[in-house]
C-alpha cells in the first residue's frame, strides 16, 4: 500500500519517520536519541555508537526488494490458511513482485487458538513481540516462497 501512497523513495521516508518517530529520531542499531540528520543522505548518524541509519533498517523496505507483502490483521476471520493462500496467490499471479504472507495477531493468546489453520510458507507478527517474527516451515525466512513443481 506504501509503494501506491508514496510513487517515491524521498516521500515513503517522510512518511515513515512522522509516523514512527514523531519527534526525534531514535537510533534502531542502540535506540538512542542523540541522532544528527547527514547532510544530502535520507540517512541519520547515531552519536552514541558511530552507526549510520535511516528509518528503513532491519525492514523489508531496505535494499531493492520487490515484495508485496500480503497482510492479513486477525480480528474475526482468522489467519492466512491454504485456502486463503491459494486465493490470494491466483490474485495476484500477474504481479511481478514476490509474494510475501503474513499474518498479524494482537497477541500469543490469540495467535494460540489460530495456530492449526495457519497455512505453510507463511509468516506470522504478534504486536506483543514486534520485533519477532515466526516463519511456518520452509528454507527462506521473511521472503516470497516460490513452490517447487515437480
Amino acid at each position: 500500500h506504501i509503494y501506491r501512497v508514496f510513487s517515491d523513495c524521498s516521500r515513503r521516508f517522510s512518511y515513515l519517520e512522522r509516523h514512527f518517530w514523531a519527534r526525534r529520531p531514535a537510533c534502531l542499531y542502540c535506540g538512542s536519541k542523540s541522532t544528527s540528520p547527514r547532510a544530502y543522505e535520507a540517512r541519520y548518524h547515531c552519536n552514541s555508537c558511530n552507526a549510520p541509519f535511516s528509518i528503513t533498517v532491519n525492514t523489508v523496505l531496505s535494499g531493492a526488494r520487490r515484495w508485496l507483502l500480503l497482510i492479513k490483521s486477525i480480528t474475526s476471520h482468522g489467519p492466512v490458511n491454504g485456502k486463503r493462500h491459494e486465493k490470494l496467490s491466483r490474485l495476484f499471479a500477474a504481479s511481478s513482485a514476490g509474494l510475501v504472507y503474513v499474518t498479524a495477531f494482537p497477541d500469543r493468546r490469540t495467535m494460540d487458538k489460530y495456530l492449526a489453520k495457519i497455512s505453510w510458507e507463511t509468516e506470522v507478527w504478534v504486536a506483543e513481540a514486534t520485533t519477532h517474527i515466526i516463519h511456518f516451515n520452509g528454507d527462506q525466512y521473511l521472503g516470497p516462497y516460490t513452490p517447487l513443481v515437480p
